[in-house]
């Protein structure tokens, strides 16, 4: 998964995310920034920046930037 999110940042280009628990609900955006531990995205539709926490138990805890 980081891997593509890697490519995903090199590339600048838009994609559809389903992060966590919200299967329903994608978030298009760019990926900004790739840690070993976090991702931040930026949606395509206010700009808004979102960093996504991703822990070892699976839980992803979202902070709007």
């Amino acid at each position: 998964m980081m891997h593509i999110l890697k490519k995903l940042k090199e590339s600048g280009d838009l994609a559809s995310f389903v992060i966590g628990g919200a299967p329903n609900n994608p978030i298009d955006g760019k990926v900004l920034e790739v840690k070993t531990d976090s991702v931040i995205i930026e949606t395509a539709v206010d700009g808004t920046k979102y960093r996504y926490l991703m822990h070892p138990d699976n839980v992803v805890i979202v902070e709007r930037k």
